[in-house]
């Protein structure tokens, strides 16, 4: 359960589909892992950089594998504007499970926020074979804003969130892809 402000500014109660995402990887759990601890790597497998027209722009975070209680600092850009994003590491299990809890905000190109959110990021890394796989977990605990109110209709908040899953299955792939590279590189392949 999760609160959400109405049109008017109220909070509500609202429960919010998780979204799952499924990638299976050429690379074992503990090369996955370390990416995924790696923060500022974030940039290289999300395929986005200052010249991105989607994505990742910019990530502030200390160096090292990240831990428990590591904060950092996104933003990023999308079609109809910008976020920003302040996220902490919630779970740090190598090679098993990588999470973080966001909060952060989106605005269009005229600067007016368009949702705030706090959603909770988790990988789970398991083993396959010679690879592995990674269930990608994306599950909003808050949503606020006039993005709020347009996903609580019923006919668009599917749309919402069948468009939201779609995009999302790009990093999980991405991840996935660079990690079967370095993979790869390291075994001299």
């Amino acid at each position: 359960m999760s609160t959400a402000a109405d049109s008017k500014g109220r909070t509500q109660r609202r429960t919010w589909p998780e979204i799952r995402i499924v990638e299976t990887c050429e690379a074992p759990a503990q090369v996955v892992y370390d990416l995924l601890a790696d923060l500022k790597s974030h940039l290289d497998w999300t395929g986005a950089g200052p010249k991105a027209k989607r994505g990742l722009l910019s990530m502030d975070a200390p160096t090292g594998p990240a831990r428990v209680g590591t904060e950092f600092h996104s933003t990023g850009t999308d079609a109809d504007g910008s976020w920003d994003d302040h996220s902490v590491v919630t779970q740090a299990e190598r090679p098993r499970v990588f999470e973080f809890v966001t909060e952060g905000q989106a605005a269009n190109m005229a600067g007016k926020v368009k949702f705030r959110q706090t959603v909770v990021y988790r990988y789970e890394i398991s083993p396959r074979d010679t690879g592995s796989v990674i269930t990608f977990v994306v599950q909003p605990t808050e949503l606020g804003g006039e993005f709020a109110s347009l996903a609580k209709a019923p006919i668009i908040g599917r749309l919402v969130y069948r468009l939201a899953a779609r995009t999302m299955r790009r990093g999980p792939r991405s991840l996935a892809t660079l990690a079967g590279h370095r993979h790869a590189d390291r075994r001299g392949i």
